[in-house]
């Protein structure tokens, strides 16, 4: 038996034996390591297929790989090390895949030219380091008669540098076939695209990327197939559609113009035209840094039912479906022409809206069935504002950011509006899930308070570096009577205490507040001194970066009137006034399953944890001294360098569920849990570096043997630490 197909991934060259494996069809070492493969590999004379793929550090390929004429498939893409390929590849009259071909300078290597003799290809094929093409060599390359290439690529090193040939000569010499389905060019240095570009009738993904001398395109917009169009880092491009075209790109659904510095008119003459350009299809347009564009393309009248619009509207982009506008300094309106600022536009299908940086739009659209909004950037409160109002009735997400600049600018005028267009929101559906970035406003001004009041269905909800937040807000949370997820970080200036018992010495009430919760992280909040007032229904709790924290206290369960019976009265009043002084500010949580505390410097006691709790994991809490609780349903706890803790038996208890027990760079801790049904079902062990542990209890003892998985210092295991326990029997 011989091997006809291997696959390896291998960091040595000498692994592979090429004559042991004369018989192989199929070779893949895609994602290896190696800068070159033996020389030999030219005798694998049966080879069919060779992935080269992904190949880290590759940077030669054989000499003698022109003599491998049973080549079918050749996979070099995706490694950028490789500089050029070896002579005389066009005797692989069989290959069908080659999917990069590097154009190598000097002599010894193969040039472009030597792929005219190879007209089985097919798939993609990109051609790198054009700038080492002459125009003959392109010519002679032939593509156009490659009819089988669906993908092609085209690639010079670097757009800035002066080429040694005129790329614009070598470009047009590089044409493909009519039927080529994606074409996408890097760092092409001439000025005008080529000839063959708008004949492409098939293309349906065209892609320019750092094109810096690129004025025009041609006809491009009159592509029936194009579906995908990608313009990035065009910086001398300025426009595209000439006047008098009534309806640019029939068939395209995505585009994306980024970092076009130039660009700032969609047709030749927006002052004249009287047919304005739309984008019949187009369903997801990004626009990004294009400094120079005023506004978004010139809108026509759409009568239904066009693009399944069922009323008549005005729109440029009447089948859009996501729309993201990211800094774009000088856009201030929604479509071309003079005096149209203020006339009502519409995106009939628009779901996800993303506007960021574009400090001189003002006003927004009509967009009935938008879902996901997002909304950041200098001075985007007064949109963002208007965003809410226009938007929030079919919203599912919403996100606002706004620059901490802006924290003391309140607009009045804003949520008097949104207050007022309170009413019709109540009938629709409210977002379920919003995200707040540095936006004060809806903690710090009283006029906001009713506008929680449309966030009843909230179930995730996001409050990110909002420094103005400094009490837990308990009135805001009112009426967020359907959240699941609340995640609070970056907010330095929180403490966790509310207004009410800042400001009185009695602690407030129980208010049955956030009854949905789940899950709830506090992260990097620096003046967090207390853990909030939490509902019975939260699962998870994660608290990480929070040194100020000094104590986590959990509610305990109220207890039954037997306890206290036989008591005199004396010590009734005092049991009973320590139940109301525990339980009063933190409530007692049966549902919780999963605590998390994590590099929380100043914490030292972690008390009453809840019986609940199955996973329980402490990182770099140095100050820690108390851990206590009764923790029978645990079943994986992990302490990583809590130096100060001595002991783990008042909160481990029988932890006869316990099943994973990880013990990491805890200097003082010494004592573990003992008793008769203690361990018994743990199945994993980790215990480094806790020298204070001299001896393991006996009942964790009796289970080393049948651990799945285990990993201790030498210090409890061999002949020494058997004597030691001996001893310790002895006395």
């Amino acid at each position: 038996m011989y091997a006809r197909a291997l696959r390896i991934k291998t960091k040595r060259a000498s692994f592979l034996k090429p004559r042991c494996l004369h018989h192989l069809w199929y070779l893949d070492l895609s994602d290896s390591r190696i800068e070159s493969l033996p020389e030999d590999i030219s005798i694998l004379y049966h080879l069919q297929t060779l992935n080269l793929s992904y190949y880290q550090s590759l940077k030669r390929l054989p000499k003698g790989m022109k003599y491998m004429t049973t080549l079918h498939h050749l996979y070099t893409h995706g490694r950028y090390e490789l500089k050029r390929m070896p002579a005389g590849l066009r005797h692989l009259t069989s290959l069908q895949t080659l999917t990069c071909f590097v154009a190598g300078a000097g002599s010894g290597c193969s040039k472009v030219g030597e792929l005219g003799r190879l007209n089985d290809l097919g798939g993609q094929l990109e051609l790198r380091e054009l700038e080492n093409v002459t125009e003959a060599d392109a010519y002679a390359a032939n593509l156009g008669n490659k009819k089988k290439l669906a993908r092609l690529i085209l690639r010079w090193t670097d757009g800035n540098k002066v080429a040694q040939n005129s790329d614009k000569e070598v470009l047009e010499g590089l044409k493909p076939h009519d039927g080529l389905k994606v074409l996408s060019i890097y760092s092409y240095n001439g000025n005008t695209s080529p000839t063959w570009l708008n004949k492409l009738q098939a293309i349906v993904e065209l892609k320019l990327f750092d094109c810096k001398k690129l004025q025009k395109l041609p006809e491009v917009w009159q592509l029936p197939a194009l579906k995908v169009l990608h313009l990035y880092k065009l910086p001398s491009f300025e426009t595209w559609v000439e006047t008098g075209c009534r309806s640019a790109f029939p068939a395209l659904r995505v585009m994306a113009l980024h970092d076009l510095e130039m660009f700032q008119q969609w047709e030749a003459n927006e002052a004249t035209v009287e047919e304005h350009v739309i984008f019949p299809r187009l369903e997801t347009l990004s626009i990004r840094n294009c400094k120079s564009l005023a506004a978004l393309p010139k809108a026509s009248d759409i009568e239904p039912p066009f693009g399944g619009v069922e009323t008549e509207c005005r729109s440029a982009f009447p089948a859009l479906r996501e729309l993201v506008l990211l800094d774009l300094r000088t856009l201030d309106r929604w479509e071309a022409g003079k005096g149209t600022a203020e006339e009502e536009l519409t995106f009939h299908w628009l779901e996800v809206l993303r506007i960021q940086r574009c400090p001189k739009l003002t006003i927004l659209p009509e967009a009935p069935k938008l879902s996901v909004l997002k909304v950041s950037g200098i001075s985007q409160q007064i949109l963002s504002l208007q965003a809410a109002s226009k938007y929030i009735a079919s919203l599912s997400s919403l996100t606002l950011i706004v620059d901490n600049e802006e924290i003391g600018f309140v607009v009045d005028q804003n949520l008097s509006e949104l207050v007022h267009g309170k009413e019709k929101w109540d009938r629709k559906s409210p977002p379920t899930r919003m995200q707040l970035y540095s936006y004060n406003l809806l903690f710090s001004h009283s006029s906001a308070l009713v506008l929680w009041t449309c966030f009843a269905q909230l179930v995730d909800l996001n409050i990110w570096d909002c420094d103005g937040l400094v009490y837990w807000p308990e009135k805001e949370f009112q009426p967020l009577v359907s959240l699941r997820n609340l995640d609070v970080r970056i907010c330095k200036n929180l403490t966790g205490r509310t207004r009410e018992a800042s400001e009185q010495s009695a602690p407030p009430e129980q208010s049955g507040l956030l009854p949905c919760l789940e899950s709830l992280r506090i992260y990097w909040c620096a003046s967090l001194v207390e853990v909030p007032n939490l509902p019975p229904s939260l699962k998870t709790l994660d608290i990480q970066d929070c040194n100020n924290l000094e104590s986590i206290v959990f509610g305990q369960q109220e207890d039954t009137p037997s306890l206290i019976q036989g008591s005199s009265s004396e010590a009734r009043a005092s049991v009973l006034k320590l139940s109301l002084s525990s339980s009063a500010n933190h409530s007692f949580l049966p549902c919780l399953e999963s605590l998390m505390i994590q590099s929380c410097g100043g914490l030292a006691e972690v008390a009453n944890l809840p019986p609940s709790i199955k996973t329980l994991d402490i990182f770099y809490c140095g100050n820690l001294r108390s851990l206590s609780g009764q923790l029978d349903a645990l079943q994986t706890f992990t302490l990583f360098e809590c130096s100060e803790l001595k002991s783990l038996e008042s909160c481990l208890g029988r932890v006869p569920s316990l099943e994973v027990l990880d013990l990491y760079y805890c200097s003082s801790l010494q004592s573990l849990p003992n008793g008769p049904q203690a361990y018994s079902s743990l199945r994993s062990l980790f215990i480094k570096s806790c020298p204070g542990i001299k001896l393991l209890p006996p009942s964790l003892q009796q289970r080393l043997d049948h651990l799945d998985e285990k990993r201790l210092d030498t210090r409890y295991e061999g002949w020494e630490y058997a004597i030691r326990r001996r001893l310790s029997c002895l006395k």
